[in-house]
């Protein structure tokens, strides 16, 4: 092999000038970045794109210098050391370029095009022990060269991501819609929520972690436990969240499509599988209120949306469309039109068909009006029926799962019914086509959060390939171009946008200023996710923080005008400020109906209870032991109080803090039979005058809890109704030492139990009635008079006591 010298002598001979004509350029080598998220194009290491045909001028006429090699390691990809890729300007009938490759070492790699080797012992005024600057040196002598036309690294090239998972390779459905390379582009990130509106979660590993923590729904039972029932025996919405937004590269079981996406849970379901109208309604609103970008609903119907019969669904969707949320669901599985189901045909939403394999329209699918089409697998069709027979890959025998020896279908995650084992299995419906494509709608939208609804119809449909012989509307979903096409960069690339915020706080109040965030062409979106998985947009927001403990963490993503975006995180701490809690009735900022009444004690500690709902609806009452605060936060054991045989006895059911932002705003948080939560609540009144704990000295387990101040006074009381605890209040009136006939009404609040999701009011109960009468002289008393009387009309159920001697237990 020459020497390096031997060879840079010959190759500059051969480049003097005047030797060759000048050939023509037909087009140049367009080469990934490489980033695995930009997507942008890039023929030079840079990323700037290289020399384009049709490039400006200098002043001098010659084309503009090509720039140098990026110097910073870190922002260009991988090449091979001691390589380039040359194309010459000029030739001669006699082509000296076959001397070239013989002295120089170059070899043609096409009809242009040669590949030139380095030797490392001239490193061009590099030292020859770093092949890489050696490499940028020599490259940078190329380009300099009159009759050189272009030089470049000898790029490497990245394979097209793909995930470790053991079931991938079963699955067949992601290369069909060119998803590996969209992936190339995003996996998806946390601040894109997919909502699954379907049978629940279940403890699937490949699920654990995609679920927004804490934040979830059961429309069934409106209330925040959303797992699925006990009794769930067909888990239909393990497999299409393990679609849409299952984990990857974890080496178990499956992969999903926007597995850096959030999931949403929203149960449904039934225990025999079928949704109601009820809950799907009450579930797209919850989704959309929660941050859904994307609802998935893989259900149907046999109405059209618009008829008579269903016309409350279109209100929901409407809801979820004029907020810019991407409505997905399956076209159907009863292979006719899908015009004749629903939610498929409820105007704006993307109704999704069924591919098999051979990218077919799948027999059982629904077609004609549908959106566009995606994998859903092959399954017998008979009598109008898809059969289910999916082959189990791994799970126990379950005959409820219905398996069979099918691989027609698609590779999805499962939960049996009988054993609740984790695992996968082959299914085949459209119920299975639309996770695929609310999946890469997230994938477009971690893109381009920008995105609206129209454009993202439009991309899908725009960019879908040719399949189902016309019968599946645009035809079948490309992943990889969808995903391109959401934000679609200029020739050679375009810079990422570069977040930085700030946070500044005062209490528990925060605010977080994205102002210093930087890009070339401008940010339009700024898209946070802050501690207690709060989801806000702006360019300066303010939040409320889930209490002092623990640390907090915030995220920002920034967008800028051609949809690259960027994120960060930044972990903060803030102090607690001195305060003096005011006692009085707190009440939660977003479910006023719960509230907590909070005293002193002779020695200044805490006491409180708190007066909310159960998972029924009923009215119920926890009660604190009295403690000291440590600075602005006060921790206690929390009790619930029982009677068997008219005997009250308490119990510990877990624990309340407080953390006080102020004098009268609080994070009020719990664990409460072993489940966490936490609200905001205010102060609203009282604190003053007869306010306390009144009780029974003779008769523990009963008592009338007074709020006063001002010129308002309102009392609850506490019995035990079935031996539970429940609750009755007073409707606020005028102070006065002797308050007679005062009227008690019973509320029910189906879905404000502490772990609930529900916002609404609570509701006076139609059949409970009851009154009281309070005689409290003045602030000064430490004893009264009351008499209560509580009823319950259906079966004439009375809880009454007459007037009886009532003592201070708490004091403001």
């Amino acid at each position: 092999m020459l020497l390096i010298h031997r060879r840079w002598q010959t190759l500059a001979i051969l480049l003097a000038p005047g030797l060759w004509s000048v050939g023509c350029v037909d087009d140049e080598a367009v080469f990934l970045d490489g980033t695995g998220e930009s997507g942008a194009l890039s023929g030079s290491s840079d990323g700037s794109g290289g020399d384009e045909e049709g490039a400006s001028l200098g002043s001098d006429g010659d084309e503009a210098a090509p720039p140098p090699l990026a110097t910073d390691r870190a922002a260009e990809p991988e090449f091979v050391p001691l390589e380039a890729i040359v194309k010459f300007r000029t030739a001669t009938p006699i082509d000296p370029r076959a001397s070239f490759a013989a002295v120089a070492g170059a070899e043609a790699v096409g009809p242009e095009l040669h590949l030139v080797r380095f030797a490392a012992d001239r490193s061009a005024g590099v030292a020859a022990a770093d092949p890489i600057a050696a490499t940028r040196a020599w490259i940078d002598e190329l380009r300099a060269h009159p009759d050189v036309e272009f030089a470049h690294p000898n790029w490497l090239f990245t394979p097209s991501l793909i995930p470790n998972d053991p079931r991938y390779v079963d699955q067949w459905n992601y290369p069909q819609i060119n998803l590996p390379q969209a992936w190339d582009l995003t996996t998806g990130v946390s601040t894109v929520r997919i909502a699954i509106l379907d049978s629940g979660r279940t403890g699937h590993e490949d699920l654990a972690d995609r679920w927004v923590p804490g934040v979830e729904y059961d429309a069934l039972g409106e209330d925040g436990d959303a797992s699925s029932s006990l009794q769930q025996i067909w888990n239909h919405g393990v497999a299409v969240a393990s679609i849409a937004g299952g984990k990857a590269n974890n080496s178990k079981h499956t992969a999903g499509v926007c597995w850096g996406c959030q999931l949403l849970n929203v149960n449904v379901s039934r225990n025999n599988g079928k949704a109601s109208l009820e809950a799907a309604i009450r579930g797209i609103y919850w989704a959309v209120d929660n941050g859904a970008r994307v609802i998935n609903m893989s259900f149907e119907d046999p109405h059209n949306c618009m008829d008579l019969e269903t016309q409350a669904l279109p209100l929901a969707v409407k809801y979820a469309i004029d907020r810019n949320v991407v409505v997905v669901a399956a076209a159907g599985n009863a292979g006719k039109d899908a015009y004749y189901t629903s939610p498929a045909s409820c105007p704006n939403v993307i109704a999704v068909a069924a591919t098999d394999r051979d990218e077919a329209l799948a027999a059982y699918s629904n077609y004609g009006s549908v959106a566009l089409a995606a994998p859903g697998g092959g399954a017998p069709f008979v009598n109008g029926t898809i059969v289910s027979d999916g082959l189990n890959i791994d799970c126990d025998n379950d005959v409820y799962s219905q398996f069979g020896q099918s691989t027609a279908g698609v590779v999805v995650n499962w939960t049996t019914y009988q054993h609740k084992k984790q695992c996968t299995r082959y299914l085949a419906g459209t119920s299975f086509a639309a996770p695929h494509v609310a999946g890469v709608v997230g994938l477009m939208l971690s893109r381009n959060p920008k995105l609206t609804l129209a454009q993202v119809r439009n991309i899908l449909q725009s960019t879908a390939q040719p399949a189902c012989g016309g019968n599946c509307g645009a035809g079948l979903l490309d992943a990889r171009a969808a995903v391109e096409q959401a934000a679609s960069l200029p020739p050679g690339g375009d810079p990422k946008p570069n977040p930085s915020f700030t946070v500044q706080c005062s209490g528990l109040q925060c605010t977080f200023d994205a102002s210093n965030s930087t890009d070339n062409e401008g940010i339009v979106a700024y898209d946070w996710l802050l501690p207690d998985e709060q989801l806000k947009s702006g360019k300066i927001v303010w939040a409320y923080m889930p209490g002092y403990h623990g640390i907090k963490a915030a995220r920002l993503r920034v967008t800028d005008t051609r949809g690259q975006s960027y994120l960060i995180q930044k972990i903060f701490s803030f102090a607690q400020p001195v305060v003096n809690p005011s006692a009085g009735q707190y009440h939660s900022v977003t479910r006023p109906d719960n509230r907590f009444h909070l005293f002193n004690t002779s020695d200044d500690a805490l006491v409180l209870t708190w007066y909310t709902f159960d998972l029924q609806g009923d009215p119920v009452w926890y009660s604190s032991d009295p403690g000291h605060r440590l600075g602005a936060r006060w921790s206690q054991t929390l009790y619930e109080t029982t009677w068997k045989n008219q005997v009250a006895e308490s119990k510990i059911v877990g624990e309340v803090s407080l953390d006080f932002s102020s004098s009268s705003d609080v994070w009020f948080s719990w664990l409460l039979n072993g489940k966490r939560g936490g609200e905001r609540y205010t102060r609203q009144f009282g604190g003053l005058g007869r306010s306390g704990v009144w009780y029974v000295p003779t008769e523990l387990g009963w008592g009338i809890s007074v709020q006063e101040s001002g010129q308002g006074l309102e009392g609850v009381v506490s019995f035990p109704h079935g031996g539970k605890p429940a609750w009755v209040r007073s409707a606020m009136m005028t102070p006065s030492s002797n308050l007679q006939n005062v009227p008690l009404k019973f509320y029910s609040g189906k879905g404000l139990c502490p772990s609930c999701g529900g916002t609404k009011a609570a509701e006076e109960h139609p059949y409970w009635s009851g009154w009281m009468n309070l005689q409290i002289a003045n602030s000064d008393s430490t004893n009264g008079l009351a008499s209560v009387e509580i009823r319950y009309q259906v079966i004439n159920l009375m809880w009454r006591r007459l007037q009886q001697q009532i003592a201070i237990l708490t004091k403001p």
